[in-house]
């Protein structure tokens, strides 16, 4: 009987903690009852989001060159640069178009990839 009741218990735990199992980045823009739900129903969904998180962004040098009246990149305040989430920042991946923010107006920029490079990298990952 204590077999029995140990098994189930343990059977719960591991359950709920496969349940909690998500990136947690995704927390920047949905509850954890929405990335579940959407893990379970819609998982490429759910890996396209993570790709997009892993992918979708870059950073590099600002090429100071180009800063003065013609410069079209934003400002953006990073602490991080390892370790960048699209998300929080609410940065939407543009469909035909990269984006650039320098960083804390200093020598670092933050590139956002458009929609059809992402999709791309995506797709050639998938053919592997």
């Amino acid at each position: 009987m204590s077999k029995l009741l140990m098994m189930s218990l343990l059977l719960v735990f591991t359950s709920h903690l496969m349940a909690q199992n998500h990136d947690t980045r995704l927390e920047a823009k949905y509850s954890k009852d929405e990335i579940e739900k959407m893990k379970s129903e819609a998982p490429d969904q759910y890996s396209a989001l993570i790709f997009d998180l892993d992918k979708a962004w870059y950073v590099t040098d600002f090429p100071l060159e180009k800063s003065g009246p013609s410069d079209r990149s934003k400002n953006i305040q990073l602490t991080d640069t390892e370790n960048v989430n699209i998300l929080a920042l609410n940065i939407e991946i543009l469909e035909n178009d990269y984006q650039y923010f320098r960083i804390n107006g200093g020598t670092k920029m933050l590139v956002i990839r458009s929609r059809k490079h992402v999709d791309m990298l995506r797709n050639q990952k998938t053919l592997k």
